[in-house]
């Protein structure tokens, strides 16, 4: 860890502690307890898990589509709800989990993006970019011309 960064959160820890309504015999035991027992360990446990949640957050801000996108190549290609739940239906693992033909096309696509995998959809992404070349049966009527 830089020396900076370490400082800087030794001192907002500190801060936060001092500011808090524990007593002297209170942060005391705090101090003990993060040198000899396990409260740095369960701070680390906590950070740990922070960190993880983020950067999913982050990965799946910067690596997925956006549901606009998903949305305006729907409506470029001209595909209708019932091929869109197809290719759907065609991401490996996907389930359904409550998205149908009954929904509006954008109702279709943000559920999705709720449910499925960051994997799953890029597959759906690709899948309607045209790039189906996995699929046995649509490879098969590609072969045929």
């Amino acid at each position: 860890m830089k020396a900076r960064v370490r400082q800087k959160a030794l001192r907002l820890i500190a801060s936060q502690l001092i500011a808090s309504d524990f007593s002297p015999s209170d942060l005391r035991d705090i101090g003990y307890d993060i040198r000899f027992g396990s409260l740095g360990e369960d701070l680390n446990y906590l950070l740990e898990g922070f960190y993880h949640q983020l950067s999913r957050q982050e990965e799946f801000k910067t690596a997925e589509p956006q549901d606009d996108d998903l949305f305006e190549l729907v409506q470029r290609k001209r595909m209708t709800k019932k091929a869109l739940f197809e290719r759907m239906h065609q991401v490996d693992g996907f389930r359904y989990g409550g998205v149908s033909t009954d929904m509006t096309t954008r109702e279709m696509i943000m559920h999705f993006l709720e449910l499925a995998e960051p994997s799953q959809i890029q597959m759906l992404y690709s899948l309607l970019n045209g790039n189906d070349s996995e699929d046995p049966y649509l490879s098969g009527i590609m072969n045929r011309k």
